[in-house]
């Protein structure tokens, strides 16, 4: 819930400034940043609803109708540009808000590249479903290549050859940065990428490198996920031969923030 506390502690001061703007229509308002972990049954006398949402449109639909149970206003705000057109389809107001990491945190746990391992390359992020699969094939081949995969997956650091640990947030970064090369989707992407790793965008399908600005813009509109959107190349040993050539770009949440400012209001607008 990483994302959910920087949205606390980032997103909120920006929410609440501009429904101060609001107040004669909105002075009740209820933020959700995990859209998974409330009880609908539990949210009474708001007059504006909040809701983060953090899936695929397949998942990310089922809340929304659960939370559209409430007869009040709501905005939804998504990483995802596909869910955002998908609820605007029918007309329900979303607001697209790229995915974002606090890099004056990340920073001060980077390393030079001279202190990291060339001969081993990490895959961040959860195993679920392809996601396997996909882990399976990375380590396949890489093995073949005379390199370690190692892998940090719900906290678990496993190190190839060598064995597993069990680690808090603060190591699993310091951990990151012991690598010159990632695999990874979504927001452990965009973390790898904030902390100088090279990395190879591979989730439950193959999302490739990132080698220019526009690379980068086009995986953002939906948040690195690597399903649906391709830069570079498919092939597996394609990417990871190409890897060097590709750049480190990532997304800061001190950035975004006036772009949250502007959307919330032009939304806050149509629904007043």
């Amino acid at each position: 819930y990483t994302y959910s506390q920087e949205i606390v502690k980032y997103h909120v001061p920006v929410i609440k400034k501009v429904l101060e703007q609001y107040q004669l229509f909105f002075n009740n308002p209820t933020i959700i940043t995990v859209g998974n972990s409330y009880d609908i049954q539990d949210i009474g006398g708001t007059d504006l609803f909040i809701n983060y949402l953090h899936e695929k449109f397949e998942r990310d639909f089922e809340r929304v109708k659960k939370s559209l149970i409430l007869s009040i206003p709501h905005i939804f705000i998504t990483g995802r540009i596909e869910v955002k057109e998908e609820l605007n389809k029918r007309g329900i107001p979303c607001i697209w808000l790229p995915m974002s990491v606090d890099i004056n945190y990340l920073n001060q746990y980077k390393k030079e590249d001279n202190e990291r391992y060339n001969t081993r390359v990490i895959f961040f992020g959860n195993k679920y479903f392809n996601k396997k699969l996909t882990y399976r094939h990375w380590k396949k081949l890489l093995n073949q290549k005379g390199i370690a995969l190692d892998s940090i997956c719900n906290n678990i650091y496993y190190k190839q050859k060598i064995g597993m640990d069990k680690l808090i947030r603060e190591e699993i970064i310091s951990v990151l940065c012991d690598y010159k090369y990632a695999i990874a989707s979504g927001r452990c992407a965009l973390e790898c990428l904030a902390l100088g790793a090279k990395t190879i965008i591979s989730g439950e399908k193959m999302g490739g490198l990132i080698m220019n600005d526009q690379d980068f813009h086009k995986q953002s509109l939906c948040n690195l996920v690597a399903r649906g959107v391709n830069t570079f190349s498919e092939d597996f040993e394609t990417c990871w031969e190409n890897i060097d050539k590709s750049i480190l770009k990532t997304t800061t949440t001190t950035d975004i923030l006036p772009f949250l400012e502007t959307e919330l209001k032009k939304t806050l607008d149509k629904i007043k």
